[in-house]
């Protein structure tokens, strides 16, 4: 997984982007977030790229059971001294908001490495 880091800032980027033209929210550089949102992102990216034949509600599902197991529960706020954490839920149970921020990155996701590898089979 070659530009790891390059996907991931395109990704959250398209994220943003994404957010901000559906909502006011106080955009973050991805070099802001802290450690556990930038954790998630590499994990979740990585996912998807190892499983090409899942979807969102699949990487999610895989998300929701890597954090219960490091001992995060459903808060309506991210906490990262608690473990709190408002997507700590199963995808059913998922705003129509988060679902669809789901989705985008999922979609960018599986773009960026569908297209880089196609790219280097040519």
């Amino acid at each position: 997984m070659e530009n790891v880091n390059f996907h991931i800032r395109k990704i959250y980027d398209l994220i943003q982007a994404y957010k901000s033209g559906r909502y006011s929210v106080e955009r973050r550089e991805l070099d802001q977030l802290n450690s556990h949102c930038y954790y998630n992102l590499v994990e979740n990216y990585t996912y998807i790229f190892n499983n090409p034949d899942k979807h969102s509600p699949d990487a999610h599902a895989n998300f929701l059971k890597r954090i219960q197991e490091e001992g995060w529960i459903y808060g309506e706020h991210r906490d990262t001294e608690n473990k709190l954490e408002p997507w700590c839920v199963p995808y059913s149970n998922l705003s129509d908001e988060q679902k669809l921020i789901w989705t985008v990155g999922y979609i960018n996701t599986t773009f960026l490495t569908t297209h880089k590898s196609a790219e280097a089979k040519n």
